[in-house]
């Protein structure tokens, strides 16, 4: 099938990502060169700074364009500031990692200053900047605003995504929604929003089945995050994100041929906008003797329940092991606090030598549930059975070595954490609702 011309220019003609830094009611407005003067006092080394266009939207005071390098990257980034009215807030009620204040400030904000910018061919590189940016001027902010995503981010989340020498997960690009449609017309509609900005189509999946809208929720996240390492596949044509879970993706248009008619995301009316926009429809390949008729993913709901097996890019698998050894510290702070009682479960992935000299490099890593931690060892029971490493059963405990550690996690009543939302849990321990 060949690629329509909308989806095939989407990496020439990116949507930019606008990040608002969301200021409290009351806050006095900033001039340009106030915002300007933060952001070296940021120590942000800042060049060709000048006046932008005179913008035609309604509210937008004044605009500020510039360029930005960052050590490492010899391409420097490219933004646009202005001062602008906030975000409206009517997703705000689905973050459930904000703390009331937080969301009442947010609705009470009057005005932001947006950053906005183009992602090249490393947008979650470019995102981890803009974020940078953004951080210089949330200081004194409520939250962080995502146009894009409609999505509302603790200005605390921000700083410490900033601070950190690690790109934050390829997730924090894009949010699913869930259309939910009336009772008795047809399943609901799942669609994210932030992958547009880097390149590629929103992905999506209609007449979703109440019981399958969580997991495939989950699942969309997933492909929109391996697909910001592989790139898309080709219309049509299968692919695989995880243990017997194959698909294949039609643009929207082709997509409306193989679903009912009526149900929700079907209508003119629920495509304008940035639904409008390319969309990468999911389905299950043809199956039966003709093979001519693409299937709904919902019957992949056994398949995803638990824990499913989902492929995790190499790059990606970097990523998080990068994370976990700079958070380290964060994590070790934690369990020496919770560690004694029975409502915290504190785990380190360590990957072992396989020893096997064909394969020098290649580790099998195993889960382990944390005692305590003696210097660059941990104290640390086997949480399974290895295939590869003598004598290493589930339930054996021992010392081990950290130099192979790839991966934490901590499990309470509060929920799942690791080196990614570890801020989350922190705020939690320190009495922050």
């Amino acid at each position: 099938m060949e690629l329509p011309e909308e989806y095939a220019t989407l990496g020439e003609e990116r949507f930019p990502s606008v990040l608002l830094a969301v200021y409290p009611e009351g806050t006095a407005r900033p001039e340009p060169e106030a915002v300007e003067a933060r952001l070296r006092a940021a120590g942000l080394d800042l060049s060709e700074v000048k006046a932008g266009e005179p913008v035609q939207q309604e509210g937008v005071e004044w605009t500020l364009s510039a360029m930005v390098r960052f050590a490492g990257r010899a391409e420097p980034l490219e933004f646009r500031l202005a001062l602008t009215p906030s975000l409206g807030t009517e997703m705000l009620e689905v973050n459930d990692l904000l703390t009331a204040e937080e969301m009442e400030a947010t609705r009470a904000s009057e005005w932001s200053v947006s950053v906005a910018t183009k992602f090249g061919a490393q947008p979650l590189g470019d995102f981890h900047r803009q974020l940078r940016v953004v951080a210089a001027l949330a200081e004194d902010a409520v939250t962080v605003a995502d146009a894009l995503t409609q999505a509302h981010h603790s200005a605390g989340w921000v700083l410490d995504v900033a601070a950190s020498a690690t790109p934050p997960s390829p997730k924090a690009l894009l949010r699913v929604q869930c259309i939910t449609p009336e009772e008795g017309s047809g399943g609901s509609w799942l669609h994210s929003h932030g992958l547009l900005r880097c390149g590629l189509p929103e992905v999506e999946i209609l007449d979703v089945s109440p019981e399958a809208a969580w997991p495939l929720q989950e699942l969309l996240y997933s492909i929109g995050a391996f697909w910001l390492r592989t790139g898309l596949p080709d219309p049509g044509v299968k692919f695989d994100v995880g243990l017997s879970l194959d698909f294949i993706w039609l643009p929207w248009h082709e997509g409306l041929q193989h679903v009912k008619p009526g149900i929700v995301g079907t209508s003119p009316e629920e495509r304008e906008d940035l639904h409008g926009a390319p969309g990468a429809m999911l389905f299950t390949p043809p199956a039966g003797l003709l093979k001519k008729r693409p299937g709904n993913p919902c019957k992949y709901l056994s398949n995803l329940s638990g824990e499913p097996a989902l492929w995790v890019h190499d790059d990606e698998e970097a990523r998080m092991t990068q994370l976990a050894r700079e958070r380290l510290p964060r994590f070790r702070a934690l369990q020496e606090r919770h560690g004694g009682g029975e409502e915290w479960m504190f785990g380190v992935k360590i990957g072992f030598p396989v020893g096997d000299p064909r394969y020098p490099d290649q580790r099998e890593h195993l889960w382990f549930q944390v005692h305590a931690f003696q210097g660059d060892r941990v104290d640390a029971t086997a949480m399974n059975d290895a295939y590869h490493i003598k004598g290493l059963r589930e339930g054996k405990r021992g010392e081990f070595s950290l130099e192979g550690m790839s991966d934490w996690v901590i499990m309470g009543e509060e929920g799942v954490f690791t080196p990614d939302t570890i801020y989350h849990l922190e705020r939690l321990a320190a009495g922050t609702p």
